[in-house]
């Protein structure tokens, strides 16, 4: 059984190396709920760093800010964003009312134990730490097919160097307590058939530790899904099937 979220708050949530307004281009297919927030993830904002934080500390401003709503909101994720939305559920599961992401990150061996092969983003990761800021980003956009960066500045190509390492410094200590941690509410788990294997493998990791979740197939879609069909993903994404919460 489905249940519309119209009249309900949602949030969503960016992935690396991008910030809300990823999801403001697309705001009009969210037209139908109460609000729709779509706020800079910590390390991302304007002058803002990620820095040395554990993950409870650097999604505490996103915690805070769920809570100042006052009622429980549908939360949304894609990739990194989808990681910190399954944490911050796991937080404050109370405040969660439902949880819908696109190919959260899982960064463990877990996938490679489980699934037979080397998850490829652990060596992403180590790759752009040795790397110069240009080098690394343009590592980074090949492996998810996103186009090679122009030429920016060095400084602004640092930053977000270091931001998306914070990235993968969060999204591993996310992963490893993936299971010690639990949101019993109702789950749906999304990714395209035309993304790197691995993300599969990342679902089905995310699955395990959330049996619940209902999880969909895009035929034809990539990592970026919600924003190349907007009118395809986002329908699955704000109607939620009822679970019966444990």
């Amino acid at each position: 059984m489905s249940c519309s979220i119209e009249k309900q708050v949602v949030v969503a949530l960016h992935g690396s190396a991008s910030n809300g307004a990823q999801w403001q281009r697309i705001a009009d297919h969210f037209s139908g709920t109460e609000a729709f927030l779509t706020p800079d993830l910590p390390g991302y904002g304007a002058g803002d760093s990620a820095g040395h934080q554990d993950a409870t500390r650097r999604l505490a401003p996103l915690c805070k800010m769920i809570r100042n709503i006052g009622r429980p909101v549908h939360l949304v994720g894609h990739s990194f964003g989808g990681t910190c939305a399954i944490r911050i559920a796991q937080e404050i599961p109370n405040l969660i009312s439902s949880l819908s992401v696109y190919e959260p990150i899982v960064i463990s061996s877990t996938v490679a134990t489980e699934y037979g092969f080397q998850n490829p983003l652990e060596e992403v990761g180590n790759r752009m730490r040795r790397q110069s800021p240009f080098e690394a980003m343009q590592n980074f956009c090949a492996f998810w097919g996103l186009p090679q960066p122009k030429v920016y500045s060095d400084v602004l190509l640092a930053k977000m160097q270091q931001a998306i390492l914070s990235d993968f410094d969060t999204g591993t200590e996310i992963s490893r307590d993936l299971n010690n941690r639990h949101y019993r509410g109702p789950v749906r788990l999304m990714h395209g058939t035309k993304s790197p294997p691995v993300v599969s493998a990342m679902a089905s990791t995310v699955q395990s530790a959330m049996p619940q979740a209902e999880r969909i197939e895009f035929k034809g879609l990539d990592h970026f899904g919600p924003f190349a069909a907007p009118s395809r993903v986002i329908p699955r994404m704000v109607s939620i099937r009822e679970v019966a919460l444990a």
